[in-house]
């Protein structure tokens, strides 16, 4: 997800429903063309911080903006995730791997 439009979102609409429907944003991805972080929004929201920063270059993962992926890496900082790989959920349940 953008993380510039989701802030927006989240100002606009508070957290819950910004995180309910972040998928359907249709500022997702706008920012990061330009430059912007991405973020990514956790499934499971009751185990602590539901969106995590992405520190990778947002060009590469503007095109799974809105898709369920799986993310491996490093964590920086609190809400900060320095992704080493990225699988996609491509519905066949094999996790192709596009970062």
């Amino acid at each position: 997800m953008d993380a510039q439009c989701f802030s927006q979102k989240k100002e606009e609409l508070g957290l819950e429903t910004a995180l309910n429907q972040a998928g359907t944003f249709d500022c997702s991805g706008q920012f990061v063309e330009q430059g912007a972080p991405a973020a990514l929004v956790k499934e499971d929201r009751d185990s602590g911080d539901a969106t995590w920063i992405l520190v990778a270059v947002p060009q590469m993962v503007r095109t799974h903006m809105g898709d369920r992926v799986r993310v491996t890496g490093q964590f920086r900082s609190k809400g900060v995730l320095v992704p080493s790989r990225i699988d996609l959920d491509d519905g066949s349940g094999e996790w192709p791997r596009v970062f």
